[in-house]
């Protein structure tokens, strides 16, 4: 049975989905006609909240999707890639509306709740607990490159099913984001590993985290060739431990670790000749970090003398990776505007 995970004192706001949505829905979650029917009563009653009714009453078939797709391989079949497109839409709509339910980490309680319920009562619990911790660390991948300063954007759902890519940083640097409950931070470039040291670098990775990212080097590649462009990829691992477990919510180490091992794969000796345009960002904003300026404000702050990573996280909690970002981005397209026009004709 669906129980509330607030106590009394909290409740959603009048302008919000009430509770008995999110219990009707899990009544209901076996009856596709009933769905239907509070879709379209609770749509009209609260249109606001297109995106939270479709995501919250979309776990339904997603869950019954997967489970059809786990069979389907269990018993040595092939799954279609329309099927695998299907599953990538709605993790599309799920990461979409958790992205954008961060200010209402009330809601986000009511749709984790009610997802966890359907689950037990379409017995998915393994599909939804894996879906789950897939979601949130894409969240957070999200917003680690939002607080750095960049414009990262969800792929295609086309994407995702037949490429591996999760999403992209800017239109060259592709990244598949994983999950994991025990390992470390881990940003591999797939260009620049090796067979059979399993080594990029001066770092080694397990023989799971290396098979990872030679799929997703192979698919990414046969993908640049339709496009005829070189795409960089990324594979990504963010220990659950450093998201929130509601809002996906990434903690400001995590942040903080991400910017400083973008740094650290610029300097590698095995980097690309030309750095990409994310390590080029990421090695200007460092610059800025440890600079005397924001040591001195952070100093200020903390009543005493920073060390480098205190300097990082107070440039990153007060502003300085937003600022950083307007400024550059403003003056690449002052650049670029600079350049087409010398390129036209008078």
């Amino acid at each position: 049975m669906f129980e509330s995970p607030y106590n009394k004192e909290v409740s959603l706001s009048h302008d919000e989905l009430p509770p008995e949505f999110f219990k009707q829905l899990v009544d209901a979650s076996e009856n596709k006609e009933r769905v239907g029917f509070l879709k379209n009563a609770y749509g009209e009653r609260f249109p606001q909240m297109h995106e939270s009714i479709e995501a919250t009453a979309g776990m339904i078939s997603f869950l019954e999707a997967q489970k059809e797709v786990a069979s389907t391989k269990k018993e040595g079949g092939s799954v279609s890639g329309s099927a695998y497109i299907n599953l990538t839409e709605y993790q599309f709509l799920f990461t979409h509306f958790i992205d954008d339910a961060q200010a209402r980490p009330e809601l986000l309680h009511y749709f984790w709740e009610s997802g966890s319920a359907i689950a037990g009562k379409l017995n998915a619990q393994k599909q939804f607990e894996q879906a789950k911790q897939g979601l949130l660390t894409q969240v957070a991948t999200l917003k680690v490159f939002k607080a750095l300063g960049l414009n990262p954007k969800l792929s295609h759902p086309k994407e995702d099913a037949y490429n591996a890519i999760d999403l992209w940083t800017n239109e060259s640097d592709a990244i598949q984001v994983k999950s994991s409950k025990e390992n470390p931070v881990e940003i591999i470039e797939t260009d620049t590993m090796s067979f059979p040291a399993v080594e990029m670098g001066n770092a080694f990775y397990s023989s799971k985290q290396f098979d990872n990212a030679q799929r997703l080097k192979a698919k990414v590649a046969a993908y640049g060739k339709q496009l005829h462009k070189h795409i960089n990829a990324y594979l990504i691992e963010i220990p659950l431990s450093e998201v929130n477990a509601v809002t996906g919510e990434p903690s400001a180490a995590l942040i903080q670790i991400i910017s400083e091992k973008m740094n650290k794969n610029n300097n590698s000796d095995s980097a690309h000749e030309e750095p990409l345009p994310l390590k080029k960002y990421l090695d200007l904003q460092k610059e800025e970090m440890l600079s005397n300026e924001n040591k001195w404000f952070a100093g200020e702050k903390l009543g005493h003398s920073p060390t480098n990573k205190e300097a990082e996280m107070y440039y990153v909690e007060h502003g300085g990776a937003e600022g950083f970002a307007k400024k550059h981005i403003l003056k690449a397209r002052i650049e670029k505007e600079g350049e087409d026009q010398k390129g036209t004709p008078s």
